[in-house]
């Protein structure tokens, strides 16, 4: 399947994911939970 296609099926989770991290915004250096959420969001798509 073309990525693009891929990206279509994904924009209305794609767009939670940023409301989600808009919503609890982090200062500077301490981005703990939006390492996390990024860190998750990649093992859920296969990377390590």
């Amino acid at each position: 399947m073309p990525i693009k296609n891929r990206f279509a099926e994904l924009h209305d989770e794609i767009t939670e994911w940023r409301r989600d991290l808009h919503e609890h915004p982090e200062i500077l250096f301490e981005t703990h939970r939006t390492s996390q959420v990024v860190a998750d969001k990649l093992k859920e798509f296969g990377c390590d």
